[in-house]
């Protein structure tokens, strides 16, 4: 590299750009400050003092029975209207920002994988706008392209709605984004947990305490559909207002430390551990060796049971899935 070249010699300057100019000049601003500071150093409860605020962080999910682990539109839109096409899925919620990308033009016929929409439309007649990705959006989980057809979603993971544009030649699949816990997109399998019908709900590891999802049911917030499953226990329902169709039902069976749980009136079990800390296996009645003779959903209600042994357990904040069991040697 040369040697840079020398800075170009400066005008002569006003006497109040030159050093000496410049300390008067800052003594005069230091003296002006000082008379400014003694004249509003005083307090006064008139000029309304705003208090201290403190911040914590939010708490986790709930404590369970047992042991948990850690884990606790645009222009162009209006003259080619999406086309709306219904189905049943699910998605993984959770919102991110849109990138800092100038916005699109057209940002139907740009939308990529990721991207959320508000919708100003209804379902059959969507009006959908490029937006950030937060509670009552719907991200997209598929742009298909070349096609209309919005049954082509049907297969889509985490898909629950679809809108097509004809003059765009693609199909939006599209995963409406919950806004009180992870749970509204769970399947069949998965384990939730919330504190109570109307906190949030959220997915977790399976353990004790948890429920099991046995199905999910789109278009309702009915628990009619629960009712024959077997070991059918607790629904919790997710309505959307002003779109029926993305209400969700979960219809849930508690994870009970043991067989007992489930256990009913008559039933062959296997007992292994000790009377004070008993095990229960749901077995055929040749490999019982014992039987279910009472149970009740009252917690430690050893005198009904009699004479009969008997083992007790409760969830925290589901006190009508307690439950005493009898039982007796076959």
């Amino acid at each position: 590299m040369g040697v840079p070249p020398a800075p170009p010699i400066p005008a002569r300057q006003p006497w109040w750009r030159t050093a000496n100019g410049q300390l008067v000049a800052l003594t005069v601003v230091v003296a002006l400050a000082i008379g400014i500071g003694l004249a509003t150093s005083g307090s006064d409860k008139s000029s309304g003092d705003k208090p201290d605020v403190s911040a914590s962080e939010p708490a986790g999910l709930p404590t369970l029975p047992g042991t948990l682990p850690s884990d606790n539109s645009s222009t162009d839109d209006k003259s080619d209207g999406g086309t709306d096409g219904s189905t049943d899925g699910s998605s993984d919620s959770g919102g991110s920002d849109l990138p800092s990308d100038p916005p699109s033009a057209d940002p139907i016929a740009d939308a990529q994988t990721g991207d959320c929409f508000s919708n100003s439309g209804t379902e059959s007649s969507p009006d959908l706008t490029s937006t950030y990705c937060d509670s009552g959006t719907f991200k997209a989980v598929d742009v298909l392209h070349g096609t209309s057809d919005t049954h082509q979603c049907d297969d889509v993971p985490e898909d629950d709605w679809n809108v097509g544009y004809p003059g765009r030649d693609l199909v939006l699949c599209l995963s409406y984004q919950y806004d009180h816990g992870t749970a509204y997109h769970s399947k069949p399998g998965t384990c939730v947990y919330g504190e109570s019908a109307t906190s949030d709900w959220d997915e977790l590891s399976c353990q004790t305490g948890a429920f099991t999802v046995l199905a999910r049911y789109t278009g309702t917030t009915s628990d009619a559909k629960c009712k024959g499953l077997r070991n059918y226990d607790w629904s919790e329902h997710f309505g959307v207002t002003g779109r029926s169709d993305l209400d969700v039902t979960l219809c849930l069976s508690m994870v009970y430390p043991d067989d007992a749980g489930h256990a009913v009136l008559n039933e062959c079990l296997k007992f292994t551990g000790s009377y004070s800390q008993p095990h229960m296996k749901a077995v055929s009645c040749s490999s019982a060796n014992v039987i279910v003779t009472g149970r009740t959903h009252v917690y430690n209600d050893k005198k009904f049971c009699g004479n009969d042994a008997w083992t007790t357990w409760k969830p925290n904040n589901f006190a009508s899935l307690a439950y005493t069991l009898c039982y007796r040697q076959r």
